[in-house]
């Protein structure tokens, strides 16, 4: 695409503007917003893996779609007249790199809308993705096409709080280590630096984005191999939330538990929710502008842990009630 195609275009998210134009999106819940006129949309697409997924809207009618591994086009229809376009990234970090290349129209493409002026970042594993959020749906597998970041908590806070949303997340991983136990995978302190998660060559440039406030939910896969040291992980954190505070000096810092570790003591893995969270306030208190929030248990489904659609508008309820009087967004 030239550059007067995407000034047409608003994005929302980290994206990598490519040299023959497309748009690289490697995060979730990236989201191109656009107004046309005409009766049909071309876009196209190229896709690192079979497992880019897409929500494309249209006047509020939304298509699921599944993009080819390599290049691809799809093409819609609308009616006649002016139209309001979203296409939105569901699919986790890991399940692939898609470019958006071009989008084309049978009529014209207006004045790019305007984003919210409020931001918001959240920075997590695959609960913050939106993986597992489609799980309860009839027939639905546990795979690519059960991770829907715009059903993810982080989006339906930005659509509640009419602010714009960055999901910087990445299924499996960490702070100190992933859910293997693997200590020099991609984690949290490495990928939130990139523009794409897995590519350490292209920094995102943090001036761009400030955010209002930042919501950190990690440890669940740091968790998940047994209890980590104290000293260690809360080190790590504190370190991590001081890089944070270096880049963005304004934004208000939200730490929260894990809504996979069990709320009832009678559960094997309770105690990792008393640690988690007595190692979360140990971190908070060396920053003044930060604060430890408890999630309530979401079990998922018995086929998936991870909390489902339902579930995240739980979560969303729990952190609103926090972001709301702490941003002043009343």
């Amino acid at each position: 695409m030239s550059k007067a195609e995407l000034d047409q275009l608003a994005i929302m998210g980290r994206v990598r503007y490519l040299a023959d134009g497309a748009v690289a999106m490697g995060f979730p819940g990236i989201e191109v917003r656009a107004r046309f006129s005409g009766s049909e949309l071309r876009a196209s697409f190229r896709a690192s893996s079979a497992d880019c997924w897409i929500d494309v809207v249209i006047d509020g009618e939304t298509q699921t779609l599944n993009l080819a591994h390599g290049t691809s086009t799809i093409q819609l229809k609308a009616k006649v007249g002016s139209h309001k376009l979203s296409i939105l990234r569901r699919n986790e970090s890991w399940q692939g790199v898609m470019d958006l290349v071009s989008l084309e129209t049978d009529g014209e493409f207006q004045e790019a809308p305007e984003l919210p002026g409020r931001k918001l970042m959240f920075i997590g594993d695959s609960i913050t993705c939106g993986a597992g959020v489609d799980n309860e749906q009839p027939g639905y597998p546990s795979s690519a096409i059960c991770s829907n970041a715009g059903g993810s908590f982080g989006m339906l806070l930005g659509r509640r709080l009419d602010a714009q949303v960055h999901l910087v997340s990445y299924g499996g991983r960490g702070l100190i280590r992933d859910y293997r136990g693997v200590r020099d995978a991609n984690q949290a302190p490495q990928f939130y630096t990139r523009v794409l998660p897995d590519d350490e060559r292209y920094l995102w440039n943090c001036q761009s984005y400030q955010p209002d406030a930042i919501v950190v939910c990690l440890g669940t896969n740091d968790f998940s191999t047994g209890i980590p040291d104290q000293v260690e992980w809360v080190s790590a954190m504190a370190t991590f939330v001081a890089d944070l505070r270096r880049r963005y000096p304004a934004a208000r810092i939200v730490l929260a538990t894990s809504p996979i570790f069990p709320g009832d003591p009678e559960v094997r893995d309770y105690l990792h929710r008393l640690v988690h969270l007595r190692y979360l306030q140990e971190a908070a208190s060396q920053d003044g502008m930060t604060t430890v929030v408890d999630l309530s248990h979401q079990p998922g489904t018995p086929k998936d842990g991870h909390p489902t659609g339902a579930q995240h508008v739980s979560i969303a309820d729990e952190l609103e009630t926090v972001l709301r009087p702490m941003l002043g967004w009343m």
